[in-house]
């Protein structure tokens, strides 16, 4: 997260709570604020500090506002550009994907993945739940390099990292007989 998106998420919060808690004390007839508000204006120095601080946290609302509308639709997705135009993959799809070849992994009971893009390339991070009788190495390498596999064979995505993170053990689906 960017720092003027920490520094508004801190911010935002703060300048309500005094708006609203100043707006409350006028309503029940406290004028003192008012009256700390209205000398405060009549100062040039005061207004100058006031309207700079104001400036500030205006551009940075746009500009956090503006972005909430125009990532959209990169944040959720990865790029592969070819010849012809680009090919755009949503993350939902590759994560899919993921599951989907993580089955073929023997010992894998579950996988649910989390994908960030960086310039690398794509951030998968894995948890797994595994069947308690296998090697817990083996399978985490064997899934990595299956994972990998398939999002380059497949998806024609390049994987900067893959990290798993086995948050479970389980009976295998498939050894199991009804």
């Amino acid at each position: 997260m960017k720092l003027y998106h920490r520094i508004l998420l801190i911010l935002y919060p703060v300048i309500l709570m005094i708006l609203s808690g100043t707006a409350v004390l006028l309503a029940a007839g406290w004028t003192k604020p008012l009256d700390i508000i209205t000398a405060l204006l009549g100062e040039v120095n005061a207004r100058l500090i006031l309207g700079s601080v104001s400036l500030l946290i205006f551009v940075m609302s746009l500009r956090l506002f503006s972005e909430n509308f125009y990532r959209r639709g990169q944040a959720n997705s990865t790029i592969n550009k070819t010849p012809l135009g680009e090919v755009r993959i949503a993350l939902s799809t590759l994560e899919g994907l993921i599951v989907r070849s993580a089955g073929k992994v023997k010992g894998v009971r579950e996988v649910n993945p989390r994908l960030k893009i960086t310039s690398e390339g794509l951030l998968v991070f894995a948890n797994a739940s595994i069947s308690p009788d296998v090697n817990m190495p083996t399978v985490s390498d064997e899934l990595q390099h299956v994972i990998k596999e398939t999002l380059e064979q497949i998806a024609g995505v390049k994987t900067a990292q893959i990290k798993i993170f086995i948050d479970g053990l389980g009976i295998d689906k498939r050894s199991r007989v009804d």
